[in-house]
């Protein structure tokens, strides 16, 4: 699991999976499916979208874009690459 730190003392857990990421937040998992990018990696899914740059993560769950100033503050050995 990777931690991502967001802005308000918000935070979700990353876990890669075999063809995307799965983001546990507020009690609940969100199946994203990976998907080509042209810079660092994309997931998107029905119920959102997650983009990582190095060690910057844009996060945007369906209906709330209230995520934002989101970095991951502890990267492990399966930490999605």
């Amino acid at each position: 699991m990777t931690l991502v730190q967001c802005a308000d003392g918000r935070s979700l857990q990353l876990h890669a999976r075999d063809g995307g990421i799965t983001v546990f937040m507020n009690g609940e998992a969100l199946d994203l499916d990976a998907r080509p990018s042209s810079f660092g990696q994309h997931y998107v899914g029905p119920g959102g979208t997650l983009r990582i740059d190095d060690r910057f993560v844009a996060f945007v769950p369906k209906g709330d874009g209230s995520w934002f100033d989101c970095h991951i503050s502890a990267p492990d050995a399966s930490a999605p690459r």
